[in-house]
């Protein structure tokens, strides 16, 4: 009788113990949970960086008459600013303010899993998400000398003058 009872004990205990269960799950949702356990640093030695590029001043006939070579914040501000096209909708609904961004720059410079944190509108969040997918490659984050992939994050101002 003992016997019994502790195998009918055991029984219920482990009974539904080990069904597998089905969940659906979201494919941003994944890989939004594989971004955050892959090798991606948060605080390296040396940050990734937005390269140098040249910007051209033209004249009124489109003539090239200055070159001014920016890297870093400052590049990539006035990179940006050349950049961005503001949408029309966001115009007349008179729409500004902050986009906060975050993405990850890769080993190689490219620029992956672009996500707005914090938006405004459809419109400006959708074109700020444009300007940071078409960056150049930027200087990839080291740490011991070793490139590795980095988040970065960027706020993009929209403002109507």
């Amino acid at each position: 009788m003992k016997i019994l009872l502790l195998f009918l004990f055991i029984g219920l205990y482990s009974f539904g113990q080990n069904k597998p269960k089905v969940i659906a799950i979201d494919p941003q949702v994944m890989e939004e949970k594989a971004i955050a356990k892959s090798d991606i640093v948060e605080f390296p030695d040396v940050e990734a960086k937005f390269p140098c590029h040249i910007f051209y001043s033209y004249d009124t006939l489109g003539n090239v008459v200055g070159q001014d070579e920016l890297c870093g914040a400052r590049g990539m501000m006035k990179w940006i600013g050349k950049n961005v096209v503001y949408p029309q909708t966001s115009i007349e609904m008179n729409q500004q303010g902050r986009v906060f961004l975050s993405f990850v720059v890769e080993k190689d410079g490219s620029i992956s899993n672009v996500r707005v944190e914090r938006g405004i509108s459809r419109d400006l969040d959708r074109e700020a998400k444009r300007v940071i997918q078409k960056m150049p490659k930027w200087i990839p984050a080291e740490v011991a000398r070793k490139t590795v992939r980095c988040r970065a994050r960027l706020p993009i101002n929209f403002q109507l003058n």
